[in-house]
């Protein structure tokens, strides 16, 4: 029930949203297929399909023309069309109404040299404003308007990481990408520059660089924000209720000392009656509290 996210939403609510958007894209060949999703104890479980291949991140560490003795024409080949699947994935991923939401290398894998998107806990409507739970750094800019602009700065920093993996210093100030080009330009040629020119000038048409530029880097919690405890209080009190449930004798998911102790469900140290001394002490107890209290003091009796 923790793993929370900058809007406290807890690690189970973001899996079962990724199950759910999976589902509805399960006919697209870029998205990971859901199999099942299901709980066992304190657990929750999204399976998936299997996909025997490697993330981005690992194909540009692995493949990444370091050496000049390295074909850098395979290497280019390979990776613009990597990038030309992903932004075709990702206008065809608009168009069904989502965004991926934190869209970075890592949430990519390859496979045959075909994309698959992975990851999508965070994807959400395209429309939504943009007010991130979950950020990579890097690969967020905090002027953009919807999730929808926020994917497409993310395939910018994407398609400049592929030709050039390092950390992100281009958050530092926008002069610096005109020396970054121009190391590209050096490394790769003519052909890497106009393509990637090219990117630019089609994700220009989906948002406004020159906004952008005034705010990227993460949307962190303001010191203000950190101080206040009760909403940190309350996330957790809300990832509670939320995974209570009045029919078992557990009425929460925990430790496995609830199956193997006798009363171990009952138990205040990793059962039922825990979470109610932990939310009696934050709030007043629900009739459904009180009588969850009653019969389970019954049967302990």
């Amino acid at each position: 029930h923790a793993g929370l996210d900058r809007l406290n939403r807890d690690g189970f609510s973001r899996l079962n949203n990724e199950y759910k958007v999976l589902k509805r894209l399960r006919d697209k060949e870029y998205v990971v297929r859901e199999k099942e999703y299901f709980e066992i104890w304190e657990n929750n479980y999204l399976v998936e399909e299997f996909i025997n291949g490697i993330s981005l991140s690992d194909f540009i560490a692995q493949s990444f023309p370091f050496s000049i003795y390295q074909d850098k024409e395979k290497y280019v080949s390979l990776a613009k069309s990597i990038l030309n699947q992903l932004k075709d994935a990702l206008i065809d991923l608009h168009k069904e109404g989502y965004a991926v939401g934190d869209l970075q290398p890592s949430n990519i894998m390859l496979s045959d040299q075909k994309i698959k998107l992975i990851d999508l806990e965070t994807a959400t409507k395209i429309q939504k404003n943009y007010d991130p739970g979950l950020q990579t750094p890097g690969f967020v800019a905090q002027n953009v308007r919807s999730f929808e602009e926020a994917d497409w700065f993310a395939f910018w920093r994407i398609v400049r990481f592929v030709f050039l993996p390092i950390g992100p210093v281009s958050d530092l100030a926008e002069d610096i990408e005109k020396t970054q080009d121009l190391s590209i330009s050096e490394y790769f040629g003519n052909d890497v520059s106009y393509f990637i020119k090219d990117i630019k000038q089609f994700v220009g048409t989906q948002i406004n660089f020159k906004d952008i530029w005034e705010n990227t880097g993460l949307k962190a919690i303001r010191i203000s924000e950190v101080t206040k405890i009760d909403d940190l209080v309350s996330g957790l009190t809300k990832g509670i209720r939320k995974n209570m449930n009045y029919a078992d004798a557990q009425l929460i998911h925990g430790d496995i000392k609830q199956y193997t102790e006798k009363f171990g469900s009952y138990s205040i140290a990793y059962g039922g009656f825990g979470a109610i001394m932990a939310l009696n002490r934050l709030e007043k107890l629900t009739d459904s509290d009180i009588k969850w209290c009653r019969k389970s003091g019954r049967i302990i009796l």
